[in-house]
Order: C-alpha cells, then sequence, then structure tokens
C-alpha cells in the first residue's frame, strides 16, 4: 500500500520481512534420519504401506501438489504410543500435528496442500521422544489435485532454448488424460502433460530428463498446431528408465510440443526436463560483415546462444559487462531516415542492441540501449529509435543478452514516420475491457510498444516497464475494484509469483482528467491509484487490504477502493516489472455492480489468456462474442497464445500487428466483409482459404502477405464494390473470382501463385494490371489458367514452376507495350488455346530452356525487324526452339507450334554447297510457323535450335529445310551448322521447318580453329585431321560477325590423312575483339566454312567487375547488391548458344561470386550472365577463356 506516497522495490520488501509471522513452534521437531529414504507420492485413494519399521524420530519425503487432500496415520499396525507431525521442507513451519485422535494412542493428519513440494512427515514417541522401537506407517490420497496448467497440448507450458540445460520440477499430479492417441514407443495410459518451444536458429534441440518420485517416463514431439500434432519423434529408456531426444532439422521459429507421460501411467509425481540447443553451429550472423539483411517493416527469429563475439567491435558504452554473444543485422535506411530497432523476448531473459555506420570491417557506433524506450523503466527487451540517417544507406544493428544471458528473441525493423501504436502496449491504444475477467498468457507483458508513454518522475513506479494497457468504460457509479494475480500465482503465494504493479489514472468523465500526451509530461494528473510493492498479486480491494480469501501477506499489495461516477473512462496500465515470462489474470467482478462494463463491442482483441482456441469468447477479452461479419479482429503482438483460426469462420476487418501472428489449418477458412492486414505473420496451409465476400463495397489486402506469410487460397465472392490489392501477395493455392461480380483489382502488384487461376470473367473480375502487374506461377503441382468467359489481358507473366507446368483452359494473353512472358520453370501447355503476346518487342519473349517452353500454339505480335524467339516444343520431342529474324514484312504475328512426324519425310536428295542431304530428316520433329497476312511478303532468316533428337550418328552436314505445301525443299542460303543450331539466311514466306541431314564426307577435318592475342598481333592456329581435294584455306576477319573481310590465304596439302598443323598472323587486328572465320575451298570450287572464333585483345580489358580476364581456372565477379537475388548462372558463346549451366558456384563475404566451372571450357570467348529467381537478368559480362 503506497498511502498516496511513491513506494520503491526494497521498500516495499523491507515491509514484507517485517511483517513475516515467526514460524509455529509447538508438537515434535526431533529430527533424527530421513527413513524409509526416498521421495514417496500417491494418487490413490487407497492406503499405501510406507514402512512397517519407524524409529521415534524418523521423518519421510512426500511431494504433494496444491489442492490435493492426502492423509497420514500411525494408527494400523503394532508400534508404540505415537504422533505424527508434518512440516515443510525446510522444517520452519509445522503444517499439521496429530497423536490420539485414533485408538487414543495414534494420530491421523488429513492435510489439504496450498503449495506444490515437499513434505516431511515426522514420527515420535509421545513427548516428542525419539526410540529404536518399530511403528507402521501409511499415507494415501484423499482426492486429487486440479489437472495442472499444462494438462493437454493447447495450453502447454513454454520451455526456453538456452545453449545449456537448466532442470526445472514438474509434476504429473492431477493430470488427465489428454485424449491424444499413444505415443509410437513406451506405454500409454492417460496422465500426460505437455510442453512446448519455439526451434532455434539452428534447428538443432536437445531434450533431457532426471527421474524425481517418477523413475520411468516416456518422452514424445510434436509439430503442427494443438489440435492437429504430428509425431516427430519418441523416446523411453535413453536414460536408464528416463527418455532423452536429440533432434535436428527442425525449423527454426516453429513451435515444436513436448509430450511426458509416465510409463503406463503407474506413477505419479515429480520429474525434472530441460530442453536446450547444444552449440555444434556458430550463427552465420555471428560477425558484422555476415549480417543477416532485414526489410524496414519486417521482423526476424534471432538466437544470440551459440554466437562467440570474436571479432566484433568493443562494447559499447551503456551495455552491461559480461561475455559478449553479439548476432549483427543490416538494413538499408528508409526515405524518411527514421528507423525503430525492438527486440521481443523469447527464451533471452534481457537483450541490449546498438546501431552503427561504414564499412563491417570498420564500423562508427551511432547509438545504444538496454531499455524498451528511452526515459522508461528497465526492461528485458530494447529498443532504439534513431533519426538523420541518410536514405538508402547500408546499417548494422548489433544485439546482445544483457550480463552473460544468451537465448532466442524476434527483432523488428519499422520505419519511425510510419509507426503507429501498438494495440495493448501503448496509452493511445488500450484494449477495452468488455467482461468481468481477463486472462493473459504466459509470457506476459514485454517491452514498452512502440511508445515510451511515461518516465519516473510522477508514479510510484519507476517508469513504463514491460506494461499492458487497458481501458475501462465505467457503466455504473460505485467503487472500482479488482484483483490480479500472476499465472504462476495464487492467492496464498506469498513472493513467489512474478512481480507485477499498476497504475490508474481518469482520462475521460467528472473530476480531474489527462490524456496520453499530459501522462508522457506529468503521469501524477489524473492519478487515481498506483501499487509499486514487490509482491505479484495485487489490485485494489474495499479497504486497501488483501480481499477475502487471500494471504494477508498481499496487504502492501493492494491500494483502497476507486471511487467513479457513470460515464468516467479509466485507463490502467499493468506492469510485469521484472520481465518475467509469466502472465496474467485480472477479476473485476468485485467491482460495484454496473461499473465494469460486459459489452460485445465491434473491434475485439485477441488476449488468448485460455488458449489459441479462434472460437472461444474468453480469449477475445472475455467479451461474450468472437469476430463476426459485423465484428472486426485485431490481433497484437501481447498476446501469449497466438490464435489458431480452425473451421469455418467471419470477420470483419483483421488486422494482425506487428510480432503477432494467426495460424490457419488445414481446410479452414476465414470469411472476411473488411479488409486484411497483416504486419505480423499468417502461419497458413495451402488448403485453407480466406474469402473476401462482402456484398458491397470496396475491401483492401493490406501488409506483408508473401514468404512465411503466404496465404492459402484467395477467393473472391461479391455482389458489388472491388477487392484492391495493395501489396505483393503470394498465394500458395488458388486465386478465384467466383462470378461475375467478384471483382479483384491488383492494381498492378505482383502476385506469386501456387494453384490455379481461376477468373469468373476476365478484364471484368481480374483488373488494374497496368504497366507493373506481375503474375508469377511458382507452383510445385501442375496449375491451371482460366481467363473466364471474356477476353483478359495481363501484363508480366512469369512461369517458374517446379512441377509439370501451367495447363491453359482458356487463351493466355499478354498485352500491348509492357506485356512480357518469361520462362524459367515449367512447361505451358496450350491444348487447343494459345499463348498469345501482343507486345510487339523482342524482350517480351526469352528463349525459354529445356525445363520451360509453350507446348502447343505460340502466337507472337511483331514489329518491322528483329530477331524473336519462339520456344515450343511437344509432349515426345520436348523442348525446341526457332528463332526467327525479320529484315522486312507486312504482317502482325507469327503463330508457331512445334509437332513430332506422324512419318519421317525420309532423305531429301537435294544439293547444296556441293553437299547431297541423303540421309534421314532429323526425328525430333517440325516446326509450323504462319503469318496472319501476306506470308509471301517477308525476307527473314532462320535458326533451328535442336534437342531431343536420336538419328545423327553417321552425319556430317545438316541444314534447314522447308515445306511450303509442295514437298520439303532448301530455301534461301546454306551456312555451315552444327546439329543442334541450323541456320538459313535469305527465305521468304513461311511453312513447315525441319532438320535435313547428310552423309557426305567433309573435304578437310578440322579438328581445332583458335586464336590469340600476341604482341605483334592476333595468332590464328588450326589443325586438320585429314583432307581430300583442298586447294587452299581463305582466312576471314571481321569487328561485328556480320560483314567477313579476307585477311590471306593459304595452301591446302591436297590429300593427307595425317595430321597437319597452320598458323597465321594478323599483324593489324582491326579492333579489340575480332571475329575470324576459316573458308576451305575445294580443286572444284566448292566451299565450307568453319565456326566463328573471337579473339580479345587484354589491353582492350576495362571492366574490373570479373577477373582474372582471361582465366584459366576460377572466375571471380563482384556482384555487389545483386548477391542475395542469384538464381541462376549461365555461360554462352559469342552466338547466344548456352554452352555451360554453371553448378558450382559461391559467394563470399564481399560479395565475390567464385565460379569454378570455367576449367571445363575451351579457349575462346564468352559471356556469363546471371539471372535472379524470378527468371530476369541482373547481370552480363564478358570474359577470355585461355
Amino acid at each position: 500500500m503506497t498511502n498516496g506516497l511513491p513506494l520503491t522495490k526494497p521498500f516495499s520488501l523491507l515491509i514484507f520481512i517485517l511483517l513475516i509471522a515467526e514460524p509455529i513452534v509447538s508438537q515434535c521437531s526431533n529430527f533424527e534420519i530421513n527413513y524409509p529414504s526416498g521421495l514417496f507420492s500417491s494418487s490413490s485413494d487407497s492406503w499405501q504401506n510406507v514402512t512397517n519399521c519407524a524409529y521415534g524420530g524418523d521423518f519421510q519425503e512426500y511431494y504433494v501438489v496444491q489442492g490435493g487432500a492426502y492423509e497420514w496415520t500411525s494408527c494400523y499396525g503394532v508400534g508404540f504410543d505415537s504422533e505424527i507431525t508434518l512440516w515443510d521442507e525446510a522444517h520452519e513451519n509445522i503444517l499439521s500435528h496429530e497423536d490420539e485422535n485414533c485408538a487414543s494412542l495414534h494420530g491421523t493428519i488429513n492435510w489439504s496442500a496450498d503449495y506444490t513440494g515437499i513434505v516431511h512427515l515426522l514420527i515420535s514417541e509421545q513427548g516428542c521422544s525419539s526410540n529404536t522401537d518399530c511403528h507402521s506407517l501409511y499415507h494415501r490420497q484423499v482426492s486429487p489435485p486440479p489437472p495442472p496448467v499444462n494438462n493437454d497440448p493447447c495450453n502447454p507450458i513454454n520451455l526456453s532454448i538456452n545453449s545449456v540445460c537448466s532442470y526445472e520440477t514438474y509434476s504429473n499430479s492431477g493430470a488427465t488424460d489428454s485424449g491424444m492417441q499413444g505415443a509410437s514407443c513406451g506405454a500409454y495410459n492417460g496422465k500426460d502433460i505437455w510442453f512446448s518451444f519455439m526451434v532455434p536458429s539452428s534447428g538443432n534441440v536437445s531434450i533431457r530428463t532426471l527421474e524425481g518420485s517418477i523413475t520411468d517416463a516416456v518422452l514424445a514431439v510434436y509439430t503442427g498446431s494443438c489440435n492437429s500434432l504430428v509425431e516427430i519423434d519418441c523416446n523411453d529408456d535413453s536414460n536408464n528408465l528416463m527418455p532423452a531426444l536429440d533432434l535436428d532439422g527442425l525449423n527454426p521459429g516453429e513451435i515444436v510440443f513436448i509430450r511426458v507421460f509416465a510409463y503406463a501411467g503407474t506413477e505419479v509425481g515429480d520429474f525434472d526436463l530441460c530442453a536446450f540447443e547444444p552449440c555444434s553451429i556458430v550463427p552465420d550472423n555471428n560477425d558484422i560483415c555476415n549480417a543477416e539483411y532485414l526489410i524496414v517493416g519486417s521482423t526476424k527469429f534471432g538466437d544470440t546462444g551459440c554466437s562467440t563475439g570474436i571479432g566484433d567491435p568493443s562494447r559499447p558504452s551503456c551495455w552491461t559487462d559480461g561475455e559478449i554473444n553479439s548476432v549483427w543485422y543490416k538494413f538499408n535506411a528508409p526515405l524518411s531516415g527514421e528507423i525503430m530497432i525492438e527486440t521481443d523476448l523469447t527464451s533471452i531473459v534481457s537483450t541490449q542492441v546498438a546501431l552503427y555506420f561504414g564499412s563491417c570491417l570498420d564500423p562508427v557506433l551511432l547509438a545504444c540501449n538496454r531499455n524498451a524506450g528511452m526515459g522508461c523503466g528497465t526492461t528485458g527487451s530494447s529498443s532504439l529509435a534513431y533519426s538523420s540517417l541518410i536514405p538508402g544507406n547500408a546499417y548494422y544493428i548489433r544485439i546482445d543478452g544483457e550480463g552473460n544471458n544468451v537465448g532466442q528473441f524476434f527483432i523488428s525493423l519499422s520505419d519511425l514516420a510510419e509507426l503507429s501504436p501498438q494495440t495493448g502496449s501503448d496509452c493511445s491504444a488500450p484494449i477495452d475491457i468488455c467482461g468481468l475477467n481477463l486472462s493473459v498468457a504466459d509470457p506476459g507483458p514485454q517491452g514498452t510498444g512502440n511508445i515510451c508513454d511515461y518516465d519516473d518522475s510522477s508514479t510510484c513506479t519507476q517508469g513504463e516497464m514491460n506494461s499492458a494497457w487497458y481501458q475501462i468504460n465505467v457503466g455504473a457509479s460505485g467503487n472500482f475494484l479488482f484483483n490480479l494475480i500472476p499465472n504462476n500465482g495464487s492467492p496464498t503465494s506469498c513472493g513467489t509469483e512474478s512481480d507485477y504493479d499498476f497504475v490508474l489514472w481518469k482520462i475521460a468523465g467528472s473530476g480531474p482528467t489527462t490524456d496520453c500526451d499530459a501522462i508522457s509530461n506529468d503521469a501524477s494528473i489524473g492519478l487515481l491509484s498506483c501499487n509499486y510493492s514487490s509482491r505479484g498479486v495485487t489490485g485494489i480491494s474495499n479497504n486497501g487490504d488483501s480481499p477475502a480469501g487471500f494471504s494477508n501477506c498481499f496487504n502492501e499489495s493492494f491500494e483502497s477502493a476507486v471511487a467513479v461516477n457513470q460515464g468516467d473512462i479509466l485507463l490502467l496500465a499493468v506492469q510485469n516489472y521484472s520481465g518475467s515470462s509469466r502472465g496474467f489474470s485480472i477479476d473485476f467482478s468485485s467491482s460495484d455492480e454496473g461499473v465494469c462494463p460486459t459489452n460485445s463491442p465491434s473491434v475485439l482483441i485477441w488476449s488468448g489468456g485460455l488458449s489459441e482456441s479462434w472460437d472461444n469468447s474468453l480469449n477475445w477479452g472475455d467479451c461474450s462474442v468472437i469476430p463476426n461479419c459485423s465484428r472486426s479482429a485485431i490481433i497484437p503482438p501481447t498476446s501469449g497464445n497466438f490464435p489458431v483460426l480452425m473451421g469455418i469462420h467471419e470477420a470483419h476487418d483483421l488486422y494482425i500487428e506487428e510480432g503477432a501472428k494467426l495460424v490457419i489449418p488445414s481446410g479452414s477458412e476465414l470469411h472476411l466483409h473488411g479488409n486484411l492486414t497483416n504486419l505480423g505473420t499468417i502461419e497458413m496451409a495451402k488448403d485453407a482459404s480466406i474469402f473476401m465476400d462482402d456484398t458491397l463495397g470496396t475491401q483492401q489486402l493490406l501488409g506483408n502477405l508473401v514468404g512465411e506469410n503466404a496465404i492459402g487460397n484467395l477467393i473472391i465472392t461479391k455482389e458489388s464494390g472491388v477487392v484492391n490489392l495493395q501489396t505483393t501477395i503470394e498465394i500458395k493455392g488458388d486465386l478465384r473470382t467466383t462470378n461475375s461480380t467478384s471483382r479483384f483489382n491488383s492494381q498492378g502488384n505482383t502476385i506469386y501463385l501456387g494453384g490455379d487461376f481461376n477468373n469468373a470473367a476476365g478484364s471484368t473480375t481480374f483488373r488494374g494490371v497496368g504497366s507493373t502487374g506481375r503474375l508469377i506461377f511458382n507452383g510445385t503441382g501442375e496449375q491451371n489458367y482460366d481467363q473466364g468467359s471474356s477476353r483478359l489481358n495481363l501484363n508480366e507473366v512469369i512461369v517458374n514452376n517446379s512441377g509439370p507446368g501451367v495447363n491453359l483452359i482458356s487463351d493466355i494473353r499478354i498485352k500491348n507495350n509492357t506485356g512480357k512472358l518469361t520462362l524459367v520453370n515449367g512447361v505451358i501447355k496450350t491444348n487447343s488455346w494459345r499463348v498469345f503476346i501482343r507486345n510487339q518487342s523482342a524482350e517480351a519473349l526469352n528463349e525459354g530452356n529445356l525445363n520451360s517452353y509453350v507446348e502447343g500454339i505460340l502466337v507472337k505480335h511483331v514489329s518491322g525487324t528483329g530477331l524473336y524467339h519462339f520456344p515450343v516444343g511437344d509432349y515426345s520431342s520436348g523442348y525446341q526452339r526457332a528463332d526467327v529474324y525479320l529484315r522486312s514484312h507486312s504482317f502482325n504475328f507469327l503463330t508457331v507450334t512445334h509437332s513430332p512426324w506422324n512419318a519421317n519425310p525420309g532423305p531429301l536428295l537435294l544439293s547444296d554447297e556441293q553437299v547431297t542431304f541423303d540421309l534421314n530428316a532429323l526425328d525430333n520433329g517440325y516446326f509450323t510457323i504462319t503469318a496472319n497476312r501476306n506470308p509471301t511478303t517477308a525476307d527473314y532468316d532462320i535458326h533451328l535450335f535442336n534437342q531431343t533428337y536420336g538419328n545423327s550418328d553417321g552425319a556430317s552436314h545438316w541444314a534447314v529445310m522447308k515445306d511450303s505445301g509442295s514437298g520439303w525443299t532448301l530455301n534461301g542460303e546454306s551456312i555451315s551448322s552444327a546439329v543442334d543450331t541450323v541456320s538459313r539466311y535469305g527465305l521468304t514466306g513461311f511453312s513447315r521447318f525441319a532438320t535435313a541431314q547428310a552423309s557426305n564426307p567433309l573435304p578437310v577435318e578440322l579438328l581445332s580453329f583458335s586464336g590469340s592475342a600476341q604482341t605483334e598481333g592476333n595468332l590464328l592456329e588450326w589443325v586438320t585431321a585429314s583432307e581430300v581435294n583442298n586447294d587452299y584455306f581463305t582466312l576471314e576477319g571481321s569487328i561485328d560477325a556480320v560483314n567477313f573481310q579476307v585477311i590471306t590465304e593459304m595452301p591446302g596439302a591436297g590429300f593427307s590423312s595425317s595430321m597437319l598443323s597452320y598458323e597465321i598472323l594478323d599483324r593489324y587486328p582491326s579492333a579489340a575483339v575480332n571475329y575470324y572465320r576459316l573458308k576451305q575451298t575445294d580443286y572444284d570450287g566448292s566451299f565450307t566454312y568453319s565456326d566463328i572464333i573471337v579473339v580479345e585483345r587484354e589491353e582492350a580489358i576495362e571492366n574490373q567487375s570479373i577477373w582474372p580476364n582471361p582465366v584459366v581456372d576460377n572466375l571471380q565477379i563482384d556482384v555487389g547488391q545483386i548477391s542475395g537475388q542469384i538464381g541462376e548462372v549461365v555461360i554462352f558463346d559469342v552466338v547466344g548458344n548456352i554452352v555451360l549451366n554453371v553448378n558450382s558456384w559461391s559467394t563470399d563475404k564481399d560479395s565475390v561470386l567464385l565460379i569454378t566451372d570455367t576449367r571445363e571450357l575451351s579457349r575462346g570467348v564468352y559471356f556469363v550472365s546471371i539471372h535472379n529467381n524470378v527468371g530476369q537478368r541482373v547481370y552480363k559480362e564478358r570474359f577470355i577463356k585461355r
């Protein structure tokens, strides 16, 4: 009790010490020896024999549970005239005594336990004497204690995961059958109790047990939600008869459930348990140069348990002494230049934070803090607000535990300019009290929200710390009263409970009032009551002492009644003084009738005090209702139990605050009639659904809806209005608009889609793609696409499906000007439909690859000139690509398909460049290319990139053949081609295209043709294995690989069957980059060309982002800020052929990409290309291979 004076913790503790009563000193205390030894317990109401030979002065240890009723007797069997005395374990307090209530010579004690722990029963001869005669003792449990709090999986005790095993004692006394089926090991017969922990960043957790009065137990571990658990491991006898488990490969941040029960349910009592993270892996962000990247507006899970602090900067000045176990984060400052850093504790007791800028090798400290807010009281969690950052610049965050503390936490990074009050944690966002009872689950309030609301200058406390804020709208005049009990306390716990305090103001109504701004300046204005005692059980009572049913040890913890009037509005701040991991419950029922409202507000705030069940109104502040179509839901981060939405439920608006979480398991449905805003976490199964089905008006999708916050199915069902997407969204399931009035507007945002796209009515129901909208198919199974009953033009479509691909149920159309189709992974199967690309740009469609192409009909609009890729294929031949280079034409678009042969057309039997195509056509099928009009007006080149063929053996020449309807022929000009890339130039008209083959022996078998830059010029060298009718060689050079000039001629050998070498020095190379080809001319004037090679002179290489250049073995690239975006690395030659998909690459802490595969390349000039995770090219550079 403060009596109007500020009361400090030490003064309160002093009063407590002075008021403790002396222990009762009466009856017997002649303790001689603990016999029989061991810890006894019982769950049976039948008498259990302890011993038949206890001497006077012997005592035994018994385990009891609060709320249970127990009996001990010396009335049965033979023995001396006895008396029995029940003591606490410390032998300081006598709990009960009897000596003559049976047979006038002996005693029976009946005692109800008011705490959980150990008691000692002492037997003495009459007169408190000791002796060496035998006497019988019995005990039993008359009635069981109430079930423990962790009696079922939905109410587990949360375990803190640190780097060492710290045993705690737990009991199964009073436990019942949780209803779960038996575990995969041991024998189950009820009485299971439950624990949970959050998986640390390493994914490794060890669990150990020690025997107590329970000597044989079983341990099982589960994942999932408490209503839908899946066993992942089980153990029975790893430690004698007690279990132990070592778990690895767990998902960091996931909640794991532990189940413990006595083997066959035969033992009731206590045991010791611990769970810890073995330090086998130092976290990646152990040092600043490997800092984990944080996006402004995001929350990350962190763990200091295995960090070493080696190489860290010196300790910031505001930090405490102790071992350094820092972890590091990196971010880019927002445009506002203002940020807020906050930690939310899980297993770590307290944190401290620091902010740095500059190089990771020489960081400069900007600021540091240990507490939750500047000017607030001491807290375990930390926050740091900082302004004047340079937008876009990189900064570093350092997190450590105070002293030697290590453990887990969440770190949040926010734009201070956009930061709003946190519901229930800040003065301006209190939770409305709508019932007479409120429960807050463990760990209770932590930190001070986003705002430090008051300091230590004008209340009885030491400033705001670990606070929860509540508003009471007074419904009738009378006395306002309440009782607050921590979750580990009771009306008689007397100081063993967590320390809670409170401050009460009036913010509206009669008499002096205040508001949040005034409180921050002078918290004494409008102050009605304040208590800061060292006890945790606290509140307001009629006389200011402990109310009825509470121990008088709490007299100093209660304040006198507060008289209020109808219409007053009260503001209550509840403070978790020590930052303990225990929540609390408040009972307002002692207030005069009607003072505390029992209404059903339109906005419900999740309290989660009872369980994680969405459909239990006690978890919504005991407001008697749950969210529905007219009631909105707010989920704040202050909840110990975050909601699990099972089944089908409704809400108007749903707002998930930063640090909060909602779980929507498999098959569940949430029907929203307003907006969805997620600033925290949505953990949603792929087959769970969110329905946006308000009949009228506009609905919004806002916040973080990607990655771990991806939603399941999104279903739009509206009679009017529209659903506006205000952010990037990832949908693991289907996106569906159900009818012609169900309108969805993407507003140019990106949609990641893992399931089907089912649209009702084209652009009527799927709108707003604009010039920036993207639809990315990223599923793992086949995805269907249906544009609906009318035409829908999409902007950018990316196919990155790791399964079969995308199946069309309608045309898929890409819009003009900005539209684009990127094929990364997965096949588009058109069936009888089309992929229709209206954008004329050649960049509107990429080359595709072996895993991603169009199986069916591809339509591409074209402009006047340019090179166009047509990545098509069929079910038997797979990926086949045709490239068309248009020089002139008068049509709008080309339609391209690829088909397998019904029957191979056989040998062409036509000659070209002295070669007769005398073999069957390549067996991978044919392309059909048609123009929408004037097909004969085109002048073009064509290149066929052949894949999946099986009859090229024995062929030495290949050429593009064409069928215009009157048979296969050779049209246009030939160029020497390899089987994989066949080209023809100067064609007109479109039709069918395939690859002809010839077996004619080459006049010259060219083994190699290469060039190198020398001081005197460029040296060209080639080697022949044999020569037939070879008249001479002509070396031709070019600076653009198109227009070649003769450099010189060299006589051939005529006829030769041995290896011959040739070389020519080009003394006057015309450019830094020179292209060369070799022309071989026969005696009859026929000729062939070699492949084109490139020689690049070293002095022309200026780009230092790639080195060494030229390269022999390992190539290094400075990838800078794109280091975290790398999805694919490929190397291609000068004509665009991919020669290597790089599999062996890695990046170091300086963002340098190391490629070791280049040693496999032949000498020449190449290009390296880097694509990000959605297939976009983010880097391209040229290099030389020696």
